[in-house]
């Protein structure tokens, strides 16, 4: 065998958030050039999920204070207004997808280990799908099973002006191609702001890394993006 695998499986399991009702998620797997999909899938799209009252389901931050559609387009337009120190996470709510994921790869090195790009979208008080915002992370580098914690952010308008105006049209600021987050170019650029936690549950396991050189992390429960490998190349 001239490579090693890397087998996911899991759930894209809830969101935890204080500034919308209904929400649902595009969830798109991608990782380098030397990396080929060999079983499952790319991009996932969740059902339809109502947030409901209960425990927090990470360690991020606040989240911005609930005032329906007006606080939400306050929002738009000053996106310093997104945060709240007052509001802990313990007091957000929590829609939960259940969504599974399954993917395997083969690659010969781990530069460009693989990413998931969540995209959350939900309905304003016309009904129209709005862009919620953006969740990033790099998949656990180690076997084991993780709970992973992605923070939720969304771009900010480039004046208070044309925040009010992507409102009132219901078309918040959005990239149009979301993996460019996967990427390191560019992103010092973009101004965005906090607003919720999404939770993975995945399940790693990963063949003859060794042969390569690589030394693999302890295997265990993470509650970030895993432990780094190292030996034979960088994360990517």
């Amino acid at each position: 065998m001239n490579s090693f695998t890397v087998h996911v499986t899991g759930e894209l399991e809830s969101i935890q958030i204080d500034s919308c009702d209904a929400l649902y998620a595009k969830l798109t797997l991608t990782a380098g050039a030397d990396w080929a999909l060999v079983d499952g899938a790319e991009e996932l799209m969740t059902q339809l999920a109502h947030r409901h009252r209960g425990a927090a389901i990470g360690p991020g931050p606040g989240v911005g204070v609930s005032g329906g559609w007006l606080w939400t387009g306050l929002q738009f337009v000053f996106g310093f207004l997104s945060s709240n120190p007052s509001i802990s996470a313990r007091d957000a709510d929590v829609a939960v997808w259940a969504c599974p994921v399954h993917a395997v790869w083969r690659a010969t090195n781990v530069y460009g280990w693989p990413q998931a790009v969540a995209a959350v979208y939900g309905l304003d008080a016309l009904g129209r799908d709005v862009l919620v915002g953006y969740a990033v992370v790099r998949l656990p580098r180690h076997a084991g099973r993780h709970t992973v914690y992605a923070p939720l952010f969304a771009p900010v308008a480039s004046s208070p002006l044309n925040g009010f105006l992507s409102w009132l049209v219901g078309r918040p600021p959005e990239f149009l191609d979301p993996l460019i987050l996967a990427q390191c170019e560019g992103r010092q650029a973009t101004r965005v702001r906090s607003d919720g936690t999404v939770k993975l549950v995945l399940n790693v396991a990963i063949k003859d890394m060794e042969k390569f050189g690589y030394q693999l992390g302890p295997s265990g429960n993470s509650g970030g993006g895993g432990s780094g490998v190292g030996g034979g190349g960088s994360g990517g």
